[in-house]
């Protein structure tokens, strides 16, 4: 019975369009990955040296968090999603839970897993310098597999199972998993790893528990090879002694009591008593069914006049920020992103610093910068679950087909979704503010820079809110299309953000009009005395022609937008003229101006924002060596005394 369950689970998982697409990304991501330099100092080592195999795979590895997070939602609420848990719910239970966590860890195993192959194939790119590779060993490849990757697929599908299993919820697992990456990026942050900037710590002892907390390890890892040189680097192993054994026994322990906990929740797991429930109605039920009476509305029911659409738009906007509000998975949410805030205020002002970096006041600038750091990062990453539960609700209430018949515009639907999209940011940056004013208030700083606070509905919110447009339109039609999968759109949605987050310069394309939606950020260069300065100026422009895209982009949903078969064949309705006419109407209006709009800032770009290519600043770097080469032997003045004179105008920057 295992045995043919287990095969049928893998089946399962190996048919999945998200299987595929994160197997086939890994896969090429590793063979790409020895075609830069990429991460700090990789230009002094060999592309197959011990360091730099364990340092991607390793980082790598955590991205099994997500993979086991789909398989898990997939594999363990699909007979709860499709209504099917009543019949297979008194099946070999002890079976099916050991064939369904087996399948999600050896799943997520082989998607991360194959990575390392991508990485020994790559080796044989014929564009690769044969001076940057070293001999051959599979010991290097196969060391750092058992280090990372093995284990931190043990303890991610164990922790996330364990999650699925008691809430039941999606987003319960969603949450875990990105509570996870938190406190892996936590940990690489305070042990100042290559990646994530300085050490906040100097202590060694702190530095070794923050190493201990990281759940997958590389905290440890770095923290073993922090201080190792690069011949280090090229012929030396990461050894399984100290913080890193110590951090793989504390969390191969915890997955252990994980998922002999989980398996107690499947034991205790009885259909016959949650389906024994008594029919009577509840004393609530009884008390608001007798309480209620008819009442008179008043309703517009022509729906050719833009007050009823209005109307319609502002009704379904409310039911649909309620909802968001109603969730306890939102509340969650905000608590996260209120706590990381917290932190990195008091990252902020110093408390967790020494010396000369301590005791800074907790000035706006301050705040902000440190404070909303991790700010898009994080909300992106709920946008994207946002997105999708806003599609697939109606589908999955089986209300769509109501939905699809009746007069509202499909406009009107997208705006009131979109828009209970767009108040999520909105209103964390609303809380964000409120929480910084009372930290200043306990830390006795009086001087509040409102319009430097108001100034994150723009700087911050924009690039998010242009995210959430595309986001939501690469879901909505992935949901139209015969691979409809909420979790396969989600998947393609998030890594579609990060490519477009990680693309500049690639493939030779380095002009700013080439990087979607990459806005320069602000958070370190505003100043409570001339804000953000002249910096600013080439954020309005990249944020306008942004801006523009995202109103193209939302005419193309619009216009797209599935209403079913029925409201295809009434060719009457007023609607169905409003579904087309008004993208008719906008849609060469948006392209018209963003290709304007793009023509100015190719054109004015290079002269108002200093904009070089990188082979223009190397051209000019070799020109300037040899035109100063022949001074490199003069004496070179020193500074001994400094007088200095200062005027502030402030007004006038």
């Amino acid at each position: 019975m295992l045995t043919q369950l287990l095969r049928f689970e893998g089946l399962y998982h190996l048919k999945q369009p998200s299987f595929i697409i994160m197997f086939l990304a890994l896969f090429g991501y590793g063979i790409a990955i020895n075609a830069d330099t990429l991460g700090v100092g990789m230009e002094l080592l060999n592309v197959n040296s011990p360091y730099r195999l364990s340092y991607f795979i390793a980082l790598t590895s955590v991205l099994g968090t997500f993979v086991a997070m789909i398989f898990c939602v997939n594999s363990l609420l699909r007979d709860k999603d499709y209504r099917f848990d009543g019949i297979v719910g008194v099946l070999a239970i002890k079976q099916r839970f050991m064939s369904r966590v087996i399948a999600i860890f050896i799943s997520t195993l082989c998607v991360v897993s194959v990575l390392s192959i991508g990485l020994m194939l790559g080796l044989f790119a014929p564009d690769l310098d044969p001076d940057r590779l070293a001999s051959f060993s599979l010991s290097n490849y196969l060391w750092p597999w058992l280090l990372f990757v093995l284990p931190n697929a043990i303890i991610t599908t164990s922790l996330l199972v364990v999650v699925t299993l008691k809430k039941q919820h999606a987003f319960a697992t969603y949450i875990a998993a990105v509570l996870l990456f938190i406190a892996f990026w936590i940990a690489m942050v305070f042990i100042g790893a290559p990646i994530s900037g300085s050490m906040v710590f100097i202590d060694p002892s702190i530095v070794n528990v923050f190493a201990l907390l990281d759940p997958f390890g590389t905290s440890a890892f770095f923290e073993q090879n922090q201080f190792w040189t690069p011949q280090q680097k090229n012929q030396q192993q990461v050894s399984l002694t100290g913080a890193l054994l110590l951090n793989r026994i504390i969390w191969l322990v915890i997955a252990l009591a994980a998922f002999l906990y989980s398996k107690k929740i499947v034991l205790q797991h009885s259909p016959s008593t949650e389906n024994s429930m008594p029919l009577t109605p509840t004393k609530t039920a009884q008390k608001s069914s007798s309480s209620t009476r008819p009442q008179r509305i008043q309703i517009n029911t022509n729906s050719n006049s833009f007050q009823y659409h209005l109307n319609t738009l502002l009704a379904l906007l409310t039911i649909e920020i309620k909802q968001i509000l109603n969730q306890w998975s939102f509340r969650v949410f905000t608590v996260l992103v209120t706590v990381l805030a917290l932190i990195g205020m008091l990252m902020a002002i110093g408390t967790f610093s020494s010396g000369v970096f301590s005791g800074s006041y907790a000035t706006t600038s301050l705040l902000i910068g440190y404070g909303t750091e991790a700010f898009i990062p994080v909300v992106t990453a709920f946008i994207v679950f946002y997105s999708a539960e806003k599609i697939w609700q109606e589908k999955l209430l089986l209300s769509d087909s109501f939905i699809d018949s009746t007069p509202v515009a499909s406009a009107t639907i997208y705006g009131a979704k979109l828009l209970s999209l767009f108040f999520i940011p909105l209103f964390l940056i609303t809380l964000h503010i409120a929480t910084s004013i009372i930290f200043q208030i306990s830390n006795g700083y009086f001087r509040f820079e409102m319009t430097h606070y108001f100034s994150l509905y723009y700087f911050t919110a924009m690039p998010v809110l242009i995210q959430t447009v595309l986001i939501f339109f690469i879901q909505a039609r992935l949901a139209s299309s015969r691979f409809a999968n909420k979790y396969l759109g989600m998947m393609i949605s998030a890594l579609v953000i990060i490519f477009l987050s990680n693309s500049s310069g690639l493939f030779g394309f380095e002009h700013p009009l080439f990087n979607i939606n990459q806005l320069p950020s602000l958070l370190r260069i505003g100043s409570d005395l001339v804000g953000y300065g002249d910096f600013a100026i080439k954020f309005h422009y990249l944020a306008a022609i942004w801006s523009l895209l995202a109103l193209i982009i939302a005419c193309l949903t619009i216009k797209k937008w599935n209403r079913g078969e029925w409201l295809s064949e009434n060719k009457t309705l007023s609607s169905n003229a409003i579904n087309k006419n008004m993208p008719a109407v906008m849609l060469p209006v948006a392209l018209i101006s963003f290709a304007i709009f793009a023509a100015v800032i190719h054109l004015t770009m290079p002269q108002s924002n200093d904009y070089q290519t990188a082979q223009q600043t190397l051209d000019e770097q070799a020109l300037y060596e040899r035109k100063y080469k022949q001074y490199k032997d003069l004496a070179v003045p020193q500074v001994t005394d400094i007088t200095l004179a200062l005027d502030f105008y402030p007004n006038q920057r």
